[in-house]
This record gives C-alpha cells, structure tokens and sequence, in this order.
C-alpha cells in the first residue's frame, strides 16, 4: 500500500479523452452525442466517492448545515465542506446563507436514480459471481 496522500482534484477538473465536437458514436442509441457522452462520464466521476454519495443521499432527506453532514458522516468539516464544493460547483447541490451558515440542498433530484441504478447494477454483478 502507498503512504502517500492522494491528492484532492474535482471531476470536473479532469480533463476528458473525448471532445464535445467529436462526432457521435456509431450504435449508440443511449447517448445521442459526445457532450451527453462526456457529461455522463463527469457525472460518473462526480459520484466516485463514498463521500460524496452519503451527502447527495442525506441531502435527499432534508437540506443540512455543514456541521450536521459532519456529524451524520463522522468526517471532518474541511473535508466535508471540499466535497460539498465539488458538488456545487457541478450544480447537483445548492447552498443559501442562512446568518452565519450555509443551508445545503440536493438541486438536481434526478442523480437519486442514478445512485439508485448504480446500486442495483453493483447488487446484480455481486450475484452473478
């Protein structure tokens, strides 16, 4: 196992093989273009993170303060609150200032199904081997 740390970058920061130009794949009938092709593909990065997901999903339950993901996760503030930027930043999670704190809220719904698909495909693979 490597001792060093692993260095924080957003999905969004990443820089995709494919370019929005590029012509659409031949047969596919899921993905119309290569932008839909490349925002799905940064959305799927998007929810590689254990993290990540525990906020979208408590988000989906009611909108938090930071301080309540931290206790509802058990990480620490810094790191909740770099995941929580990496989420409003793609637009999948919004925040109002409340005083002195901020109010997070899941802005973009339709990513439960997503999860949900994801957690399905994962529980049917685990039953196949």
């Amino acid at each position: 196992m490597l001792d060093t740390p692993r260095e924080f970058m957003s999905p969004l920061d990443q820089v995709s093989d494919l370019q929005a130009t590029d012509p659409v794949p031949t047969g596919s009938s899921v993905i119309e273009s290569r932008a839909a092709l490349v925002a799905t593909a940064n959305l799927i990065r998007l929810l590689d993170s254990p993290i990540r997901i525990h906020i979208i999903l408590s988000l989906y339950e009611r909108p938090h303060y930071v301080h309540e993901l931290v206790s509802v996760i058990g990480n620490s503030q810094p790191l909740i609150s770099q995941h929580l930027k990496v989420l409003k930043d793609s637009g999948i999670v919004s925040a109002t200032r409340n005083g002195r704190q901020m109010t997070y809220c899941l802005s973009a719904p339709p990513v439960i199904d997503v999860i949900r698909a994801a957690h399905e495909a994962s529980s049917y693979s685990q039953e196949q081997q």
